[in-house]
């Protein structure tokens, strides 16, 4: 029986209860070795996440009474979720998410400012020298019990602030789940609320909830690992750039101002890009040059083409024609685990086109990648880059036209 404190009604929340899921899913990936829901005398979190010595509490929150966090709500009798987070954030080795579908603007700047500022001195001076900056920080370190400057900035450092819906959030578990199940991914997410109803106070790990959905008839995909990704990633992108530099005039690529735009529209949420233009318009060349510009930056990339591989019915599918053993998204977010930013490049998606005369499939297929890299970008740290390119200028799905003449890029 759940002790008392109102843990069942908590857990039966379906805000609270979807951001549990969401975070399931994350432990699935192998962010986290073990998560425990309602730990028993903290009823102001509504879950504790364990990695090697870290530990993340996790307070979720529908609505904020009126319509905001702000710092003085955060504070209030009612909720004391500054306090709470004060409280847990005494241990060194703790991090504290807080999740809300209304904004917590003054925390999560103030959090931001903290984590990119390199020294005190420059966060008191630079980060938060404005005067609504110093007025806001002088209230926090007031609930925090009047804390020096050092121990707010550190703090802050260590929470993280999340503002999303409920609508978002189921959309974001549903996509999560098809990214780790081949099955109804409603189906996947009813079962892990289910196991987490069941399961209140107790400790499970990654190998437990694996276990428990594999014995419902969910079966994990194919994870591979870092190491043995990086590997496949590379090869395959290495491929396709051979090919690519086979076709250019002496092999040399001409600098175009579209990578320079495709370059700029990587950012921290994740992207959707078309590249259009009729052939001979020197897409090639540019999606190379694209694809050598990330590489020597450091950013993970995953390239090939379309036109080569034969119709499948699934991503798994894609991914083994291509050598990679799973879907391209999944073995691309192996690769890029310790990196912020992950592009994946699709050439010749006209080969997909109502022209080509391929089965509608392998649409299907490709439109279900589109999901899962999607998915990524929304309950991971791993942003993903969409880039995808026709050679005969036709309206791709998603555009809303095309350039007659010359490259254009289509977002």
């Amino acid at each position: 029986m759940p002790l008392p404190g109102g843990s069942a009604d908590k857990l039966g929340n379906r805000y609270e209860l979807w951001w549990t899921v969401l975070q399931v899913q994350n432990l699935l990936r192998g962010q986290w070795d073990s998560i425990r829901v309602e730990v028993p005398g903290d009823d102001k979190v509504e879950f504790e996440l364990v990695r090697d010595t870290v530990r993340s509490f996790h307070q979720a929150k529908r609505n904020a009474p009126n319509g905001k966090w702000t710092l003085a709500e955060l504070a209030s009798a009612d909720a004391g979720i500054l306090q709470s987070i004060a409280d847990h954030l005494r241990k060194p080795d703790v991090e504290f998410v807080f999740v809300s579908g209304s904004d917590a603007h003054e925390l999560g700047e103030l959090s931001e400012r903290a984590r990119a500022s390199a020294s005190l001195k420059e966060f008191s001076e630079v980060f938060t020298a404005a005067k609504e900056q110093q007025q806001r920080l002088s209230r926090l370190q007031k609930y925090w019990s009047n804390c020096n400057l050092e121990t707010a900035r550190d703090y802050l450092g260590r929470i993280e602030v999340r503002v999303l819906d409920e609508m978002s959030l189921e959309d974001q578990a549903t996509l999560g789940a098809q990214t780790l199940f081949l099955a109804p991914p409603a189906n996947v997410c009813s079962e892990i609320r289910s196991l987490l109803m069941d399961s209140v106070h107790q400790t499970l790990t990654r190998d437990v909830i694996v276990e428990h959905l594999r014995k419902a008839g969910y079966v994990l995909r194919q994870i591979v690992s870092t190491d043995r990704a990086k590997l496949l990633v590379g090869a395959l992108t290495k491929n396709y750039l051979s090919g690519t530099r086979s076709r250019l005039i002496q092999g040399c690529l001409v600098p175009r101002e579209v990578t320079n735009q495709l370059i700029a529209n990587i950012g921290p949420t994740g992207s959707d890009c078309v590249l259009t233009g009729r052939a001979g318009a020197g897409k090639t060349g540019c999606i190379a040059e694209f694809v050598q510009k990330l590489e020597s930056d450091g950013i993970p990339v995953l390239a090939f083409r379309l036109d080569r591989v034969d119709p499948v019915a699934s991503t798994a599918d894609l991914g083994r024609k291509l050598g990679l053993e799973e879907s391209p998204a999944l073995v691309l977010a192996a690769a890029a685990e310790n990196h912020c930013t992950a592009v994946l490049v699709i050439d010749q998606l006209d080969a997909i086109s109502t022209t080509s005369g391929r089965t509608t499939n392998f649409f299907d297929t490709v439109e279900a990648l589109l999901d899962e890299v999607r998915a990524f970008v929304r309950v991971s740290p791993c942003t993903s880059f969409w880039f995808a390119e026709s050679s005969i200028g036709e309206t791709i799905t998603g555009c809303e036209g095309c350039c007659p003449q010359g490259i254009t890029m289509l977002r």
